[in-house]
């Protein structure tokens, strides 16, 4: 069902060649039994090439099986439900260029998707999701199967039963737009939009910073970490400019952070985010040289808006933010520019900045292969019968 990840490509292969030559000599020939071979985390186009490579057209009827979540590990709990949606799109796509089975699917959803879909409700996002993915996994030439065919009642993603009553297996699903791949997908303006009528971000201006495991970077006194999915009190940061803090406090003209320009950001507490010594970063009462960071944005924007992606770089320790998904906490330790030092800036809506209940916020976890729902239980059928 799932093999180790650890085992060489080739030998992987080499043993599914067996079992296929083994299942035919058994008496269940090509004609009536389709042989199901399971990649589980590995690369399609890479283990399609080298099964080719291999074997060429020696067999026939068989599927690779893939079971395609889009809740667990760091790549699709930072997804938002623009990328969920187009990583739909890409299944579909690999679905119709090799045989396969989709051996297990749901609809659970990373920890990104329930903050970036505006005042999208939750049937609403469960039913696009589910048409979508049915939509898609139509063009799985072996049929594809829903995980699973009950669960408990709270675990209504991972539920056929419930599923299916309330009709979120049903319909024509969202109509995406094109996109060629290049700037911002028009998805994310239709179901993330800025809360306010300017899309600018302000010094001064409370926002948010998504990572890209989905949570959201906070304080708590000297501490910074990602450890929520939640916008709230503790998640809420200000832009200062580096020698300017007045501005920031409200005098003088108001000013966007736009790219190149040196900055600071205060959190909530009024504390500044900090490199220290060891590449950690911490909040100081007070600003020191490891407290201004020059601004990266990406795409050749010039202007950092809500939404936009936004790199920090230490001047005094030339390296930049980053954040990690094992190691809890922010820091400064490289000079690239990939996902881990990518945050994602977000607006607040005007005058409703939600407080965390109980002076913090709720840890959320996501979903793991290991505390899945249903884990012992079997899977459901096709989800179209």
């Amino acid at each position: 069902n799932e093999p180790s990840n650890e085992t060489p490509l080739t030998r992987l292969c080499q043993y599914y060649g067996r079992a296929i030559d083994t299942i035919r000599r058994c008496g269940m020939p090509e004609s009536r039994v389709a042989a199901v071979l399971p990649l589980f985390q590995r690369p399609e186009d890479k283990f399609a090439k080298r099964w080719n490579a291999l074997f060429g057209d020696r067999y026939k009827n068989y599927c690779f099986d893939v079971h395609c979540y889009h809740c667990f590990e760091s790549e699709f709990n930072g997804k938002t439900l623009a990328q969920q949606l187009r990583a739909v799109e890409d299944n579909e796509r690999m679905l119709q260029e090799y045989p396969m089975v989709v051996g297990e699917w749901s609809l659970a959803l990373g920890q990104a998707t329930w903050n970036t879909c505006g005042d999208i409700g939750e049937t609403e996002v469960y039913a696009a999701f589910a048409a979508a993915q049915l939509r898609g996994y139509r063009a799985a030439s072996h049929g594809y199967f829903f995980w699973n065919w009950t669960e408990q009642a709270h675990a209504i993603e991972w539920n056929f039963q419930v599923a299916h009553e309330r009709g979120w297996l049903a319909g024509p699903g969202p109509a995406l737009p094109p996109w060629d791949r290049r700037g911002e997908d028009p998805l994310e303006a239709q179901f993330n939009p800025c809360p306010v009528d300017e899309t600018s971000v302000f010094y001064g201006e409370k926002v948010t910073l998504r990572v890209f495991y989905g949570r959201y970077m906070d304080t708590f006194g000297s501490a910074v970490n990602a450890q929520w999915p939640d916008k709230g009190t503790w998640q809420s940061f200000a832009f200062v400019p580096a020698g300017g803090r007045a501005l920031a406090q409200g005098a003088g003209s108001r000013r966007e952070v736009r790219h190149g320009d040196a900055v600071m950001l205060r959190a909530h507490n009024g504390r500044y985010l900090t490199v220290g010594p060891d590449g950690k970063a911490q909040a100081l009462q007070e600003p020191v040289a490891s407290s201004r960071f020059v601004v990266h944005l990406g795409d050749g924007a010039q202007v950092l808006h809500h939404r936009g992606p936004l790199f920090l770089e230490c001047k005094s320790k030339r390296a930049i933010l980053d954040a990690d998904d094992v190691e809890e906490g922010i820091f400064a330790r490289y000079q690239d520019m990939g996902d881990w030092q990518r945050f994602c800036v977000e607006k607040f809506p005007p005058k409703q900045l939600r407080s965390a209940a109980g002076g913090g916020s709720p840890k959320k976890d996501a979903p793991t292969p290991k505390n899945r729902p249903g884990a012992a239980a079997a899977a459901s059928g096709r989800a179209d019968v």
